[in-house]
């Protein structure tokens, strides 16, 4: 049996908005950037929400924005209902609508 010793680290990220977009549903679709420490492994990503008034919910991470975008795009379409797979918020910020 082997064991291993994972060590546990505290990474500061910095995370700034880089665009939003209104969308038809009262809703904003938000991009944001997160930056690692220097000192971390990881490296910079995107990540893409939704917010519609009442919270936010992450629903993409890419390392442009543009590949958040599309994941949470697809991922909004995988947990939607198919009349609400018209009304993606990210397809139509991709779409320019």
């Amino acid at each position: 049996m082997v064991k291993s010793q994972v060590k546990k680290e505290e990474i500061q990220l910095k995370i700034k908005t880089i665009k939003y977009y209104f969308t038809k549903e009262d809703g904003m679709v938000i991009i944001y950037k997160v930056t690692p420490s220097s000192d971390a492994i990881l490296d910079e990503f995107y990540v893409t929400s939704f917010d519609d008034g009442t919270s936010e919910t992450v629903w993409g991470i890419g390392h442009m924005p543009e590949k958040a975008l599309e994941d949470a795009e697809r991922k909004w379409d995988l947990e939607s209902e198919t009349e609400e797979r018209k009304d993606n918020p990210f397809r139509q910020v991709r779409q320019g609508e």
